[in-house]
């Protein structure tokens, strides 16, 4: 029996990003950058060649800054 991914550490489970045009999984990062300790990705799907922008924050850094307003 296989594990479900709702079972598995937070730090161990990873998102499939799906293309929102045509739902392929085939997605690459295409540029990336850090700013304001977020992370600021630019990704592209490779079968339709839609690209959207990605702002990864960290967690507890964010539940600070809601907590502290």
């Amino acid at each position: 029996m296989t594990k479900n991914k709702t079972e598995q550490p937070a730090e161990t489970m990873q998102a499939v990003l799906q293309c929102s045009r045509c739902g392929s999984e085939n997605v690459c990062i295409w540029d990336s950058r850090k700013l304001h300790g977020s992370q600021i990705r630019r990704r592209k799907c490779k079968d339709c060649n839609m690209r959207w922008t990605t702002i990864e924050v960290d967690y507890y850094q964010w539940l600070h800054e809601i907590e502290s307003r």
